[in-house]
């Protein structure tokens, strides 16, 4: 059926139906358009939020790590700790200090692996392992305040004459020992080269082999007496547990989003996530977008793939004592869409329902127009019928509708004249009709009362004339 054969009941629905379908439709992509920009925008800059509130934290961390390497290589303590474990270490003069040392504060120390600080002194009775005694509590106390993973005193030789955690670098020379060739050989020697007050070195992570190749970072600065003479370095090594914690955001506020640290190597400098078990650092390589542009010195928001995820990354650069890290924070593009999903949900709802009370709107306000229409229709096919008793409706409206129940009146009451007409010719035919049978009769009754004397005059003269007849038989 085409459609201009449809009934306007149907038709009139059907086009202000298919008109609020598209415009609701254009509103909806404008609507759904604008605000996942907008949402798109505010993500981005809450992830960029969250990566400069990791940033301020590690910076402010970092800033008290080397506030308190400097004063603590200038605090009496770490200057007295440094001379006195330097006395001590000649005193063992003669001997291999190396193996004597690791034998007393390692080999035989009756702490477990990697609980070897627990031991506060040797029983050997030397000079040594007495300032070994007076010192390493405070030391130790301040690693474990300050999370650090180790720290070292190396005399101005070169020489590791006092580390808390003693690992098999501990009373070795960084410059002709085993370790010469490490990051905290290169350390030292950097200091050693051009030893300045508060100058911070920093060697960025790598596997330490006296750490059993787990990544390690150092920082240093140049210990002087009170004359001013060069007499060794104070060396920390650098918290990864601390710098673990502060690069985590809590899952109350992203079930996804996790910070990178990635060094100019591109690969990772911290543990984004710490639930799993595996180690990432130094490991997986962050070779990304994201990594390139912050370490160009550029800061913004990137959506790519990262092992095999689709995210949204903010990329800031981070500068850790003169060496270049970027800090990425990536999000699921899920999670980080999900408002925006939210939100088209929501905008279709409301669409779908305004669609919906805009069709029950529109059907009932057809039928406003096509039962009227559906009336006038009945009355004008009564009316047709010459049915004149049919009432015709909606003679009182101020519409066209009015207009059409006056018009359809005008119908009526010209075929009431009409019929009012006929019935009078009716009448008039009927009399006609009466007068002229009347009008008969007495002419046939007239013709009738002529007839009959003319008959009467021509019987008695054929009567006459047969007794004529017979008398003129009867003579002859």
């Amino acid at each position: 059926m085409s459609f201009k054969n449809l009934k306007l009941s149907v038709k009139i629905p059907l086009i202000m139906i298919t008109l609020a379908v598209i415009n609701s439709g254009i509103l909806t992509y404008i609507s759904i358009y604008k605000a996942e920009k907008a949402m798109v925008k505010l993500t981005e800059k809450e992830l960029s939020g969250f990566g400069s509130g990791v940033k301020q934290s590690l910076e402010l961390y970092f800033k008290t790590i080397k506030e308190d390497l400097n004063l603590n290589a200038e605090s009496s303590v770490f200057t007295m700790a440094l001379t006195d474990f330097n006395s001590g270490w000649n005193a063992l003069e003669g001997i291999n200090q190396t193996q004597y040392l690791q034998d007393k504060y390692i080999t035989n120390n009756p702490n477990d692996l990697g609980k070897k600080l627990l031991l506060d002194a040797a029983k050997d009775g030397s000079l040594y392992s007495e300032k070994h005694a007076l010192h390493h509590p405070y030391i130790r106390k301040t690693l474990e305040a300050r999370e650090y993973y180790d720290i070292f005193l190396i005399n101005s030789q070169g020489e590791i004459v006092y580390t808390v955690y003693k690992e098999l670098d501990f009373a070795t020379n960084l410059l002709s020992g085993q370790w010469k060739d490490t990051p905290l050989a290169n350390l030292f020697k950097a200091i050693q080269s051009n030893p300045e007050k508060d100058k911070i070195i920093f060697e960025d992570f790598k596997p330490y082999a006296p750490s059993n190749n787990i990544p390690a970072a150092f920082i240093g600065t140049a210990m002087f007496d009170n004359a001013g003479s060069f007499t060794g370095v104070l060396v920390f090594q650098m918290p990864i547990g601390r710098i673990n914690s502060l690069t985590q955001i809590d899952n109350n506020i992203s079930q996804t989003a996790e910070v990178m640290l990635v060094g100019e190597d591109t690969f990772l400098r911290n543990d984004p996530n710490l639930e799993d078990k595996d180690d990432p650092i130094l490991k997986e390589k962050m070779d990304l977008e994201g990594t390139k542009l912050a370490l160009q010195g550029k800061t913004g928001v990137v959506w790519e793939e990262v092992q095999g995820k689709e995210v949204i990354t903010s990329y800031i650069p981070f500068d850790v004592y003169g060496v270049k890290w970027a800090l990425l924070t990536d999000m699921d593009t899920d999670e980080a869409l999900s408002d925006v999903y939210a939100l088209e949900r929501l905008i279709w709802m409301v669409s779908g329902g305004i669609l919906l009370v805009v069709g029950l709107i529109t059907v009932l306000y057809a039928r406003t127009i096509t039962q009227p229409i559906k009336n006038l229709m009945v009355s004008m096919t009564g009316l047709a019928n010459r049915d004149y008793a049919t009432n015709v409706p909606y003679q009182t409206r101020g519409d066209e509708l009015g207009d059409m129940g006056r018009s359809v009146e005008v119908f009526k009451l010209n075929g009431l004249a009409v019929q009012k007409l006929e019935a009078e010719q009716e009448v008039m035919k009927l009399k006609a009709e009466a007068d002229k049978k009347e009008a008969m009769n007495m002419l046939a009754q007239d013709f009738d009362s002529r007839t009959s004397g003319i008959i009467k005059s021509l019987a008695a003269a054929a009567t006459e004339m047969q007794a004529t007849s017979a008398q003129m038989t009867a003579a002859s």
